[in-house]
């Protein structure tokens, strides 16, 4: 933790409290989050056993009810769970215990940037962090994890964002209402705040805008990082300037050699609604929503009879995925993409593009793979070196992308100039 932030700024990441006996939380709560699925975590089990041959211990950091441990647990011979709260243990461990036994999962009271404090240096094959580096410092925080993991262990890092509707006419109809509903619920949460507890919700916000590239991983210290994006065209962040009242700043950290994939899923941890599943999602998304919104609200309740109508009336259920679809393309190591503008500054900014990604390529290769990702869905595109220009009629759409050329080394052309070629 930086001791130099203000101390009422401190330990902002421990707002996310619920009692161990609130047992209609907890049921609604795990009914409604999405069902990692078993294509999921191979892709974390292929990547370390490509790395490691030991399965000995994973540690799931940020438990809260126990869902990812309860997946560790089938393929690890020891599982450590560990929670910033001493109520969300007593779930888990409620939970677990009578289908795993108490030798097979213990159970640690620790901050995930602590974890070194409490565990062995070099103990653990696998680290799983669901849902938790946005609530967490962190450079300590992967400090912590680097400590803690053995040479050749395995870093898991994930998180979902808002549930957005798979068929494409209710996106563009429904959508709207539903992310509304989120913004004014969650400003009823955010905007009393104090100042440790805002500030904490602005750190959640500027990482989950970044799509989790915030985290930095060092070549001195981590290997062969992969980030892996799906349907990447929704909205991660619950949360924004919309409903808080700040500017959000995502950074970019995606280094040089790491691999980036982004994939289009539709149906990626797919859940079937109908508006009351819908409601029931909402009242439980975050400790206090049901306080927030008290008896009921208008406005909200406004919202909701006009989703209902959209959706085909009550009973009536729909797709959702946690996000909207993506580009489908695997880039060269040191290639990324963000929707972080500063990675592709230009000359002059007076009516410049606004692209809603930056693909930020490396190779011949990627430039190719992109134009022909962005050609077969219809997307469109811009490629630039360090623009300066400028035109009325350049409109990039809601979706549009930039293909950043900067990173390129050379552009030559043939005798005639009628031929440009990049490498």
């Amino acid at each position: 933790m930086d001791n130099n932030k203000p101390h009422d700024q401190r330990d902002s990441e421990d707002f996310w409290k619920v009692e161990a006996d609130d047992h209609e939380f907890w049921d609604a709560y795990i009914s409604t989050r999405p069902n990692y699925s078993k294509p999921f975590y191979q892709i974390i089990y292929h990547y370390h056993s490509a790395h490691s041959s030991s399965s000995d211990v994973a540690h799931d950091v940020g438990c809260g009810a126990g869902q990812v441990t309860a997946e560790l647990a089938l393929h690890y011979s020891h599982v450590v769970a560990s929670d910033t709260n001493e109520d969300h243990l007593a779930v888990a461990k409620g939970r677990l215990a009578r289908t795993f036994g108490e030798s097979r999962i213990s159970y640690i009271h620790a901050k995930a940037e602590h974890l070194g404090l409490h565990n062995p240096e070099g103990s653990a094959d696998l680290i799983a962090a669901a849902e938790v580096v946005v609530l967490m410092d962190r450079d300590s925080g992967l400090q912590s994890f680097a400590q803690v993991l053995k040479p050749g262990g395995t870093l898991a890092v994930w998180f979902y964002g808002r549930p957005t509707f798979s068929e494409p006419s209710l996106r563009t109809q429904a959508q709207p209402i539903l992310d509304k509903i989120m913004l004014l619920i969650w400003s009823k949460v955010i905007r009393p705040s104090g100042p440790r507890r805002a500030w904490g919700f602005k750190r959640c916000a500027d990482a989950m805008e970044s799509w989790l590239d915030f985290l930095p991983f060092s070549t001195d210290v981590w290997t062969d990082v992969q980030r892996y994006k799906w349907n990447t065209y929704g909205t991660l962040p619950f949360f924004g300037k919309e409903a808080c009242g700040y500017e959000i700043q995502p950074t970019c950290n995606v280094g040089r050699g790491e691999k980036v994939v982004i994939s289009e899923d539709p149906k990626f941890w797919m859940n079937k609604w109908d508006v009351a599943a819908l409601n029931e999602y909402f009242s439980v998304l975050f400790p206090g929503f049901r306080e927030a919104i008290g008896e009921g609200d208008k406005e909200i309740d406004s919202l909701f009879d006009e989703l209902t109508e959209m959706m085909g009336g009550e009973g009536m259920t729909k797709e959702f995925t946690d996000l909207q679809r993506g580009l489908g393309v695997t880039l060269s190591p040191g290639s990324s993409i963000s929707s972080n503008f500063t990675v592709a500054p230009r000359w002059s900014l007076y009516r410049a593009p606004a692209p809603k990604f930056i693909v930020d390529v490396h190779s011949e290769e990627d430039v190719g793979a992109t134009v022909r990702c962005c050609n077969k869905r219809n997307i469109k595109f811009l490629a630039q070196s360090r623009g300066n220009g400028w035109a009325d009629t350049l409109n990039l759409g809601d979706y549009g992308l930039l293909i950043n050329l900067a990173g390129l080394n050379q552009i030559s052309f043939d005798n005639d100039k009628t031929v440009a070629t990049i490498e």
